[in-house]
């Protein structure tokens, strides 16, 4: 009695351990397609004109954390300090490519960037 006990008390900690293992997999693949679709955007814009580039910068300030409704987040995880890390880094990025192209230095917030630029 006591060593089936044992096992069903084994069997519900390793369950719930995987089913954790496997949610925080699934986190991180979420916060690495996000870090690559940045990226991505940021690669893209190098090519572009100025309005071009501020509705990019628009488009990544406005994507809400997490973009899949299937796993949901908890507020101040690593996976959304990753994601939010990632998001400025490719703000900053089109920022700094809004400099060189215009000319002009509107600061580090995106919302001048976007109020002279964006369509």
């Amino acid at each position: 009695m006591v060593y089936i006990l044992l096992f069903l008390v084994l069997a519900g900690f390793l369950s719930y351990a995987t089913w954790r293992y496997l949610n925080l997999i699934r986190r991180l693949e979420i916060a690495a397609a996000n870090a690559e679709m940045f990226l991505s955007r940021v690669r893209a814009a190098d090519r572009e004109e100025a309005r071009v580039i501020a509705g990019e910068l628009k488009n990544i300030q406005s994507l809400p954390f997490p973009p899949s409704d299937d796993i949901p987040q908890i507020g101040g995880s690593r996976t959304q300090r990753l994601h939010e890390a990632s998001r400025s880094l490719a703000m900053a990025a089109l920022i700094n490519r809004l400099r060189l192209l215009t000319g002009e230095d509107l600061g580090p917030d995106p919302g001048p960037w976007i109020q002279k630029y964006a369509p």
